[in-house]
């Protein structure tokens, strides 16, 4: 008996143990960083010569790719999950990241410092320039902009580009692509709130929506009166009590709560 509950004080133990790794790995690489590994010396293995090694490091060297490549990827991974519109809008996004850092960038090589000047770079760019200015390089557009010192484009719409990149690091890590996320905590302040970027209801249209039968207590039976009456012979064929309901609409609301429940159209 003694000896079956040290075995289960001892699973329980391991068991613990596991866990808490587990919990550091997870938080790890939701923070960016990929690469993190076992820390606890129950789970790292030891090589025939003694030395400690990991189990990510017995692998195999993870695949070297460009920043161009992992778009491709990335793209042709999610192409039949998300909708086309996403499709469309992470193709755009994406392409010109990888146009500003260099689609032949090694994906390992990319860092804050690179993000940094992504960010900058697309601060100037003016909205739609793809389309305004067809035949302009970027390098030309944010020179001509800082000159001419031209607002570019919006806290969000930066934001939205870089949030593109970041999602695509995130998917390379688990991949084995990437050792972390240089764009995780890179962003344009935004002044405006999400919650002010659409306009409250104005005091007419609080008045309109109010001033609805439905807010202003009508009848019952005007209201089915004036949703029916239109349709007087399309109910009468599917339910012939509808009959006995109009008559008893056009009289009054006498009768009419209980009939409009029997009613299957």
């Amino acid at each position: 008996m003694n000896l079956i509950l040290i075995i289960i004080e001892l699973l329980g133990h391991l068991t613990l143990r596991a866990l808490l790794q587990i919990q550091e790995i997870f938080y790890s690489r939701t923070a960016g960083k990929y690469d993190a590994k076992p820390t606890d010396p129950l789970f790292i293995q030891k090589a025939p010569n003694g030395v400690a090694v990991r189990q990510a490091e017995t692998s195999g060297a993870n695949e070297e790719i460009s920043i161009g490549t992992l778009r491709d990827r990335f793209l042709d991974h999610h192409k039949d999950i998300w909708a086309e519109k996403t499709v469309e809008k992470y193709t755009a996004n994406l392409a010109i990241c990888c146009q500003v850092i260099g689609a032949d960038t090694p994906v390992r090589q990319i860092t804050k410092a690179n993000i940094r000047a992504l960010r900058d770079t697309l601060a100037w760019l003016l909205a739609n320039f793809a389309k305004r200015y067809p035949n302009s390089s970027i390098r030309v557009l944010v020179n001509t902009a800082r000159r001419m010192n031209r607002a570019g484009m919006s806290p969000s719409t930066v934001n939205s580009y870089l949030g593109s990149l970041s999602s695509a690091f995130s998917w390379a890590g688990p991949e084995g692509y990437a050792d972390s996320n240089p764009v995780l905590g890179i962003t344009v302040p935004d002044p405006v709130h999400a919650a002010d970027k659409r306009s409250p209801f104005s005091p007419s249209h609080l008045q309109a929506i109010f001033d609805a039968p439905t807010y202003r207590g009508m009848r019952s039976a005007p209201l089915l009166e004036n949703v029916w009456r239109p349709n007087r012979t399309r109910c009468q064929i599917l339910a012939p009590s509808c009959r006995s309901l109009h008559r008893n609409a056009a009289g009054g609301a006498r009768g009419v709560t209980g009939a409009a429940f029997s009613v299957r159209g």
